[in-house]
């Protein structure tokens, strides 16, 4: 994305024109041209102006140096351009990510003439510790080149500050510099009998005395310009405050998208899991129990070779597996319930909106979820059971059964028995009785 160029953002159309002629001009350099534009730096304008000059004639190039500078002086200047910017955005809550974060770079250019200006005083002592390197080593008849003196003096600088400086490495450096430059190591830009590591070795070892005096002379520490009231504090705390609300309203909505991301998962290999469990042991309840019993009730019927055997066993296998699968489609139908019930809106939405701690909701979502799944899982897995146990309790009803009526028969039987025999005897009584009251007549 280009960056946005503010002195160029409310510009007549003539000036439009203008700006758009001149960049033309300085093809390859149009992006460099818009730029100095931008700052208004003439520094910079004259020396892109410089680099393509020799294409125009005397005439032309003063009409396009006269242009360009009333072209600039035309122009608000880049603070109050950037002021104008900021007057622009209204409603400053409402504005998009990438919004507040350009506002914010604004605000902070604007408000840098409110801080006091650090002055850091490193660059003026590696300038220091250079010249005061390359004079030891020319004294020694070697010449050693600018970079090669400021990479030492970096070096020298940063590791005596954290303490691990080593004197062999100013050694190293020269070396590798001798080594890019083609020398043998005689002589390095030098006089013939100057040996440049022999040389770099003994500066190594005076280096760290330099960077004492330079501590001690306290003229190389980080300086503070002149501070002047801060103008826009309160604007950046505004801006910054907002960011970090959204981040973690961000960082929130992405808990909540990973819950919703990741327990459907969870559910789905717990409900496959206990299914699946669900079905090894309905597998074992048929080859382990039922097929046994079926092969015996049908040997003692005559039945065993027929058939029937395989085909009880195979009815059996799909009575079970049909119930299995009806009670888990049952359970997926109840985990989809429970995330529609879960909408994001419903649930998280205000929580996230609000920028609170979803963690606590997103625990308690998950809670429910487990909560539920045991319910019916445990429901589920009575009513399957009921399945495995229905032959044996048919089974074992049947032979309750057959001992009753075995039991009633006899009982029946004993009875009938006394019976009659009680009517033969009543029936003899009565005979006798007859006989006696015929002998007494």
């Amino acid at each position: 994305m280009a960056k946005k160029r503010y002195r160029q953002l409310n510009i007549t159309p003539e000036q439009k024109a203008q700006l758009d002629e001149l960049t033309r001009s300085f093809s390859p350099y149009q992006e460099d041209f818009l730029n100095a534009i931008e700052s208004g730096n003439k520094e910079d304008i004259d020396n892109l102006f410089n680099s393509v000059a020799d294409r125009f004639d005397d005439k032309t190039k003063a009409s396009v140096r006269s242009r360009i500078d009333s072209l600039s002086g035309g122009l608000k200047s880049r603070p109050d351009a950037l002021k104008e910017y900021i007057k622009g955005q209204t409603d400053v809550p409402n504005l998009t990510t990438a919004d507040l974060g350009e506002r914010l770079d604004v605000l902070k250019e604007l408000n840098i003439q409110g801080h006091p200006e650090v002055i850091k005083g490193f660059d003026r002592q590696v300038q220091n510790m250079s010249d005061q390197i390359e004079g030891a080593f020319i004294s020694q008849r070697v010449s050693v080149p600018k970079a090669t003196l400021k990479t030492i003096s970096e070096y020298a600088i940063n590791s005596l500050r954290a303490g691990n400086y080593n004197p062999q490495q100013v050694a190293n450096f020269v070396g590798a510099a001798v080594k890019e430059s083609g020398g043998a190591g005689g002589t390095f830009g030098g006089a013939e009998d100057s040996n440049p590591i022999r040389v770099a070795k003994s500066v190594g070892e005076d280096i760290p005395k330099l960077y004492t005096a330079q501590v001690q002379s306290k003229e190389y520490e980080d300086k503070h310009g002149p501070a002047a009231l801060p103008e826009y504090d309160a604007d950046i705390k505004t801006v910054q405050d907002i960011l970090a609300d959204r981040g973690k309203k961000v960082a929130a909505g992405a808990d909540v998208a990973a819950f919703f991301a990741s327990a459907p998962g969870e559910a789905k290999s717990s409900r496959e899991a206990f299914f699946n469990s669900q079905r090894g042991e309905a597998k074992d309840f048929v080859s382990g129990y039922y097929a046994p019993q079926a092969r015996e009730s049908l040997r003692a019927r005559g039945l065993a070779r027929s058939g029937q055997v395989s085909d009880a066993v195979v009815s059996k296998y799909a009575d079970l597996f049909e119930t299995i699968t009806e009670q888990e489609a049952s359970q997926l139908q109840s985990d989809i319930s429970f995330f529609r019930q879960q909408q994001y809106d419903k649930v998280f939405g205000d929580l996230v909106d609000a920028g609170g701690d979803v963690a606590e909701a997103i625990k308690t979502a998950r809670g429910r979820l487990r909560s539920e799944q045991v319910a019916d899982f445990g429901k589920k897995q009575a009513e399957i059971e009921s399945k495995f146990n229905l032959d044996l309790f048919k089974d074992q009803a049947r032979a309750a059964y057959d001992t009753y009526q075995k039991q009633t028969q006899s009982q029946s039987a004993k009875i009938k028995q006394q019976q009659d025999a009680d009517l033969i005897n009543a029936g003899g009584q009565a005979v006798g009785a007859g006989i006696t009251l015929a002998t007494l007549k």
